[in-house]
């Protein structure tokens, strides 16, 4: 599935701004007193504010060899969720599958996850654009 346009509630509505635009470096494409939306891969995330707490749990999708490099780049910027067990990446055997979490800055639990079987290589290093 794939999820053109997402809008996602928040009480954090500055933090996030600065969190997806400074942090992760996603272009801020719309800007308002009460919500900014950014383009991550195919889809328009919307955060609008709220005074009520929201917890999401979203996903995306990164190129299958990509795990490694996305790692690398996302620990210079955030601090990963660990496994209970202390690893940085999550096997999911059924799905063929690794992924990796961390938080945002409205609490929200992010994942990177590859699908190996969908053999949607890149070229090169892993990078937000």
């Amino acid at each position: 599935m794939r999820i053109k346009e997402l809008k996602l509630y928040t009480k954090h509505l500055k933090a996030q701004r600065e969190f997806y635009s400074k942090t992760l470096g996603f272009q801020v494409l719309e800007s308002g007193p009460s919500h900014f939306s950014v383009q991550i891969g195919w889809s328009l995330f919307t955060f609008a504010e709220s005074q009520k707490t929201h917890d999401y749990h979203f996903c995306f999708l990164i190129p299958c060899n990509s795990l490694d490099s996305a790692l690398e780049w996302m620990e210079k910027r955030i601090t990963l969720i660990l496994s209970p067990d202390g690893q940085k990446t999550h096997r999911f055997e059924s799905w063929d599958a690794d992924s990796f979490y961390f938080y945002d800055a409205g609490g929200n639990v992010v994942e990177f996850i590859v699908r190996h079987q969908l053999h949607n290589t890149i070229d090169v290093y892993f990078e937000v654009t």
